[in-house]
C-alpha cells in the first residue's frame, strides 16, 4: 500500500486541500470524508485516485478530529 504525506507543493492548496500523490489535482480534506466516509478523492474525473484512512492506525487522530468538530459546532 502506498503510503502519502503532505509536499510542498500543497503549501499553495487552499485551505483544506492537499495535492493527489497521482496527478497533483486538488483532494478536498474534510471532517465529512475523514471522519464518516475514511477516504479522499481526487476531484480530477479522469484521476480519480482514492485515498483510504488506515482506522486502526489513526485511531488517536480521528478522536482529536471529533473532539474539535464537537467544539467548533459549540462555537457555530
Amino acid at each position: 500500500m502506498k503510503h502519502t504525506t503532505l509536499k510542498t507543493r500543497d503549501q499553495g492548496k487552499a485551505n483544506g486541500e492537499m495535492s493527489c500523490p497521482n496527478c497533483e489535482s486538488a483532494i478536498a480534506v474534510t471532517f465529512q470524508a475523514l471522519l464518516v466516509d475514511g477516504k479522499l478523492k481526487c476531484k480530477n474525473p479522469i484521476c480519480r485516485t482514492v485515498l483510504h484512512l488506515n482506522q486502526a492506525q489513526s485511531q488517536s487522530a480521528m478522536s482529536a478530529m471529533r473532539k474539535l468538530q464537537d467544539g467548533l459546532k459549540d462555537i457555530g
